[in-house]
């Protein structure tokens, strides 16, 4: 027998219950109603068109409803949230109009405009509700089913690397601890990879499979999120269904996508922060069984500084195997070089190198089986591979970077220029009687600038400046006071040959082996 009383609260709503008082002097309607029956309840309840009743479990509870009704438990709710809950959101829900948008943005792959409008309002991916947004009712498409139907890789990497960062999540939220916020996003970036649609049942990968776009199932696969092992409302995986919408049938495409639904499997090499232990080539890994390094505090910290894949499990093997044993892979290169007349290097030079030895040999094998090769480069912060385009934008970006930085110290003020080059000589313009840095680097410059093709002038700069012509060197002196035809576009132009000449050069030296970097 259940020992536990339960208690009825009635409500009578304020404006009903003052009626009935003026109208009627029955005891029923000014006192509170609180029962331990079911019945009794009911029968107050039948009294009052708006009454209502509902059930607790201690009196105080019972009584609070029947005097206030849910306004004083709304209440409470309210005064919890606000002492700790969270802070209010500052972004406004995008409207059905904006959400279409966003769409047509992201079929018509105007992948800039996508990321500015996503970082000026993140409740364009998240929901109020803490979940992504919809962009296509009725099926219910995220921007992630838009992007895999579009077939739009570059899309659904942004989406993917936007939702799992902490840093768009504290955007959204305002929060300051970084460790919630990479919690969240890690829970966003699961309802985004796994969530199906409401037509078919079926998750942004089953669309990338079914309409051929490899590109985006390497994208969604390289998460180890990614369920590939979902089923669709017909009870097909992924790897049933690959290219199944295609308009053409192409073998090597089938091929390619079925082994992205494979576990992959990536080869590393390992080296430590100071270089103090013998680099290795590990065994092979997966993303979903990553290797487990720095077991014992005493010993060196090691970490992975490149890597070659993604692969089967037996071709990782027989990559680890080649690349333990590189004189095999040196023969052909060195055969090419042979017949073209040039003298071939030697091929354990490679071994001996310290610093990017392995690197250098896990390279070339993988260049030459076809395997994707990622290198960490510090001074980029990143793994990458410098000979693909992708690594040459960064690379330049990173140029790109540093220029400015340079350029921006050039024209600091002195005043605080002077402590970092003391040696620099200072000129003071007459006109605004203003001290400006002067060298030769930025007289160079500046007069680089000034350059046009069809410059003939001769009192466009003055070259005794640039050169920092010595008191003591007279014959060069008198070369340019003797020669009033020599412009600086002539200076370019030499200039210019003498590194065009050096670059032709390294190039003929490195062509035969894929212009391979050192």
């Amino acid at each position: 027998m259940n020992s536990e009383i339960s208690y009825y609260g009635v409500f009578i709503p304020s404006d009903y219950n003052k009626q009935i008082d003026n109208d009627s002097c029955d005891p029923v309607f000014s006192s509170i109603h609180v029962y331990t029956e079911k019945e009794d309840a009911l029968k107050i309840v039948k009294q009052s068109k708006k009454a209502r009743f509902k059930v607790f479990k201690t009196r105080g509870e019972a009584e609070n409803f029947a005097l206030n009704g849910s306004e004083q438990v709304h209440s409470e709710l309210e005064v919890k949230n606000v002492i700790v809950g969270e802070k209010p959101i500052q972004f406004r829900g995008p409207t059905s109009q904006d959400l279409v948008k966003l769409r047509k943005m992201i079929e018509n792959g105007d992948i800039e405009l996508f990321k500015k409008t996503i970082w000026d309002n993140p409740r364009y991916l998240i929901s109020s509700g803490d979940t992504p947004s919809i962009l296509k009712e009725g099926y219910r498409y995220n921007s992630l089913h838009v992007a895999a139907i579009s077939l739009n890789a570059s899309i659904c990497d942004v989406i993917l690397q936007t939702v799992s960062s902490p840093e768009f999540i504290q955007l959204l939220y305002g929060e300051d601890n970084l460790e919630i916020c990479q919690e969240r996003a890690n829970i966003l970036l699961d309802l985004y990879l796994n969530t199906p649609d409401k037509g078919l049942n079926e998750t942004p990968l089953h669309f990338a499979v079914k309409y051929g776009g490899a590109d985006c199932v390497e994208v969604l696969t390289s998460y180890v999120q990614c369920d590939k092992n979902l089923k669709n409302q017909y009870g097909l995986y992924p790897k049933d269904i690959i290219c199944q919408r295609c308009t053409k049938d192409d073998p090597v495409l089938r091929k390619r996508i079925a082994t992205l639904l494979e576990e992959r499997y990536y080869v590393p090499v390992y080296r430590s922060e100071d270089g103090v232990t013998v680099p290795q080539i590990g065994a092979p890994f997966s993303p979903a069984s990553p290797p487990q390094l720095n077991h014992d505090p005493i010993s060196p910290r090691v970490e992975i500084h490149a890597y070659a894949g993604p692969m089967k499990l037996d071709e990782a093997i027989e990559f680890r195997k080649k690349w333990k044993t590189p004189p095999r892979l040196m023969q052909s290169s060195l055969q090419r070089r042979t017949q073209h007349g040039i003298t071939p290097r030697n091929p354990f030079r490679q071994i001996h190198d310290p610093e990017k030895g392995l690197e250098h040999i896990g390279r070339e094998l993988a260049r030459e089986q076809k395997i994707e090769w990622k290198e960490y480069w510090p001074f980029l912060e990143t793994f990458i591979d410098l000979t693909t385009p992708e690594g040459l934008n960064i690379l330049e970006e990173h140029i790109g970077r540093k220029y400015k930085n340079v350029v921006t110290q050039i024209y600091t003020p002195p005043e605080k220029f002077e402590k970092i080059i003391p040696k620099f000589e200072y000129e003071s313009d007459t006109e605004n009687d203003v001290k400006e840095i002067v060298s030769p680097m930025t007289d160079l410059c500046r007069a680089f600038k000034n350059c046009t093709i069809t410059d003939n002038s001769t009192n466009c700069i003055d070259r005794q400046k640039i050169f920092r012509i010595s008191n003591n060197n007279h014959d060069d002196e008198n070369l340019f006071t003797n020669n009033p035809n020599i412009s600086p576009y002539l200076c370019v132009e030499k200039s210019l040959q003498v590194f065009a000449t050096r670059i032709y050069n390294i190039l003929i030296n490195t062509s035969l082996d894929n212009l391979t970097i050192y």
